[in-house]
């Protein structure tokens, strides 16, 4: 399991710089449909800003290994295909230095006259999936209920989250002799998917015993999306092209995990529930990198 905690797939404040390497189809003349494929090896630096302890749980604190800033190791694997001259349809899979998921992208962009040289303008979006996860949030009790046995579960506590995002970009580009750019930013929306947890209490050398159930809620919050790529050509023989490739990207949001927390005294007659919204947290992501691409 703590290989596991290696995967911060989280808003970032900034990146590496990567080496990656890139097989990517270019639209033949005729117009007929092609693939692209690719692998990018990047790193990723996150960093959110956590909230003082309070009187409720505040599980954002508790996401990757609890620290403000945190870095991982990504493989990007990725296939594309244009179905018509003007779109290209991707997907992205991505998996850390444990060889365990990191991040799963599917892409739409709509950009005409991409082939020719000169200034284009269209549009891109993409749903963008991270599994996180939560690490050791029963220190929360551990800390404020000291009188008692804080979590009768004495394993390491570690639960899967998944985050998703969905963002739509205007996309500008331009497609020179030897240097092709295109950058592209817009809004968003990312949501942590709902989960549930249970904490279970006793006082020691007593009969007192409580139970703490979380149920959490979607908690949509507004992002900012944006992404830069520069291509630099070296060669190109026939229908192949190659040379070097620059690529970053970026979200910006203010995150929060929204419950209900439902606390069971004695016998689960006995039950309280309260709604908690705890505050929001800035957090971002921000990647760099570059390596090679042939486009064929």
């Amino acid at each position: 399991m703590n290989s596991l905690k290696n995967i911060t797939v989280a808003f970032a404040l900034a990146g590496m710089l990567t080496t990656s390497l890139g097989l990517k189809a270019q639209i033949g003349k005729n117009g007929n449909e092609t693939f692209s494929l690719g692998v990018h090896f990047s790193g990723r630096s996150i960093f959110r800003n956590p909230q003082p302890a309070g009187s409720s749980i505040d599980f954002m604190n508790y996401l990757g290994d609890g620290k403000p800033v945190q870095t991982c190791g990504l493989i990007n694997l990725v296939f594309g295909m244009n179905p018509v001259p003007g779109w290209t349809i991707s997907t992205t899979l991505s998996i850390n230095s444990s060889m365990a998921p990191g991040q799963m992208q599917i892409s739409v962009m709509n950009l005409p006259g991409d082939t020719l040289q000169g200034w284009h303008l269209g549009w891109k979006t993409s749903l963008v999936m991270f599994p996180r996860y939560l690490n050791e949030f029963n220190r929360f009790h551990i800390e404020r209920d000291s009188l008692l046995f804080a979590d009768l579960n004495h394993n390491y506590r570690q639960r899967l989250l998944y985050d998703a995002c969905l963002s739509v970009m205007p996309v500008a580009a331009f497609r020179g002799e030897k240097i092709s750019l295109r950058v592209a930013a817009g809004p968003g929306i990312a949501v942590f998917m709902p989960f549930s947890e249970r904490i279970e209490q006793k006082k020691p050398d007593g009969n007192f015993r409580r139970t703490i159930t979380y149920e959490t809620e979607a908690s949509p919050a507004a992002v900012l999306a944006a992404e830069t790529e520069v291509y630099i050509s070296l060669f190109r023989v026939r229908h192949t092209e190659g040379g070097l490739l620059l690529r970053a990207g970026s979200l910006l949001s203010y995150r929060q995990i929204r419950y209900r927390e439902t606390v069971r005294t004695w016998t689960a007659e006995n039950a309280e529930t309260r709604r908690v919204s705890p505050g929001r947290q800035f957090s971002s992501l921000t990647e760099a990198g570059g390596g090679f691409y042939v486009n064929f």
